[in-house]
């Protein structure tokens, strides 16, 4: 497969998501607005969770639309602030010298200096330790940051 096949392959893939999420927005918009105009005739928000088996939470959503969004901003807020770093984030916040050591430490066998993996640990990266030997911690990176680490070497 090509280069561009592959990028009008990802390209539709995106396109069609896209469109997913356009039509579960009117899906819900529709589904919103009969549960608002029930309320408005004279139905409670308890009959409405016991009418249709959702949530009490899903209902009060529906019945106010500030309260999703305020919610989904809050979700998303909370998603990014504990979203670990990209690779590229997290070489872009190492100094110089640590960014020699890391791609050091990154040629096989994987032995991080504990120090190197304290900081690593501490930029949010999560990385599985299988232990001390002595001073060096055999760790197992992320497949995205070994990926990263090979392309930074042959920079």
């Amino acid at each position: 497969m090509k280069e561009e096949e592959l990028r009008e392959a990802m390209l539709r893939y995106e396109q069609d998501g896209q469109n997913i999420a356009a039509a579960e927005a009117e899906r819900r918009e529709r589904r919103d607005a009969a549960l608002r105009r029930a309320k408005d005739e004279g139905w409670r928000p308890a009959d409405l969770v016991e009418f249709t088996g959702w949530s009490k939470e899903t209902i009060r959503k529906a019945l106010n639309p500030e309260a999703r969004e305020t919610a989904a901003k809050a979700k998303a807020e909370h998603r990014a602030a504990t979203r670990p770093p990209t690779p590229e984030e997290w070489w872009a916040s190492l100094t110089p010298e640590d960014q020699a050591a890391y791609a050091e430490a990154a040629r096989p066998p994987v032995k991080l200096p504990r120090e190197l993996a304290e900081k690593m640990a501490a930029a949010g990266v999560r990385i599985s330790y299988w232990g001390f030997e002595g001073n060096e911690l055999e760790a197992q990176w992320p497949r995205r940051f070994l990926t990263f680490m090979a392309r930074q070497r042959q920079k």
